[in-house]
């Protein structure tokens, strides 16, 4: 596999690429290629690079400020983008309103197309507030809104994002397709280009369906907790049971 420097020619990249080739090399025998499934898209290679290289001021320390994640990242059959207001509608019918859908979710229901828009609205402050926020997950085939990833940053403003909170959500005729994990192995990539050092993902301990797709994408489960009503859409109001995972990433 080709490093990032066969990809981006600027300077920025340039002066990332020696972080950047570990991520994309492929631990395979010696002389053979990657499967076609295995190669990690132009887009988000080079969104990567460039990112690493932005995330250094001139004392080669991490600002928030610097940090900007891509608004826009192809992998081989997603487009994960920001969110804007025009997605409301296709949101709130394709996933966030579906009973089945947000069963297992750590976010209530959308009950009205006002949820949605709130959500959204939220989104953007997180844009704006920090490197990344919530990514909308759409085929790259036709379009369609598939679901949604994303991260939270749990660091007060305007310090170095360390810890991040990552997941999924995929509408019904989305599951089962391996969509889940190529969207969250597109986070886990860009993770340590944002000066995340540890990504930390929550889910029921008895979805077994989301603990396989963690541990595919390289995370670790670090134990049960119990906690205040993390399940709204399952067990209104009521304590509950949340395993842990999470994935850390070199200094």
């Amino acid at each position: 596999m080709r490093s990032p420097q066969s990809e981006c020619n600027t300077s920025e990249c340039n002066t990332a690429a020696k972080d950047c080739e570990g991520l994309w090399r492929w631990q395979g025998p010696q002389g053979a290629s990657p499967p076609r499934r295995l190669r990690p898209v132009k887009l988000l290679r080079v969104a990567v690079c460039r990112a690493m290289a932005m995330v250094r001021n001139a004392a080669g320390t991490p600002t928030l400020q610097q940090m900007r994640a891509p608004e826009r990242i192809e992998t081989a059959r997603l487009v994960l983008r920001r969110p804007t207001g025009a997605d409301a509608e296709a949101v709130f019918e394709r996933y966030a309103s579906d009973a089945e859908v947000t069963r297992w979710l750590g976010w209530p229901r959308h009950r009205s197309l006002d949820d949605t828009r709130l959500y959204l609205a939220w989104s953007d402050a997180q844009w704006r507030q920090w490197p990344a926020g919530p990514y909308a997950i759409e085929a790259r085939a036709d379009g369609r809104l598939l679901g949604g990833t994303g991260f939270g940053f749990e660091s007060p403003p305007f310090t170095a994002p360390t810890v991040a909170t990552t997941g999924y959500v995929l509408a019904r005729d989305a599951w089962g397709l391996g969509y889940a994990t190529e969207a969250l192995r597109a986070m886990v990539e860009l993770a340590p280009a944002l000066g995340v050092r540890k990504l930390v993902a929550i889910c029921h301990p008895e979805h077994a369906a989301s603990e396989r797709v963690l541990s595919k994408c390289g995370f670790l489960r670090e134990g049960v907790r119990n906690v205040d009503a993390p399940f709204p859409n399952l067990a209104p109001g009521r304590r509950g049971d949340v395993a842990v995972w999470s994935r850390a990433f070199g200094q």
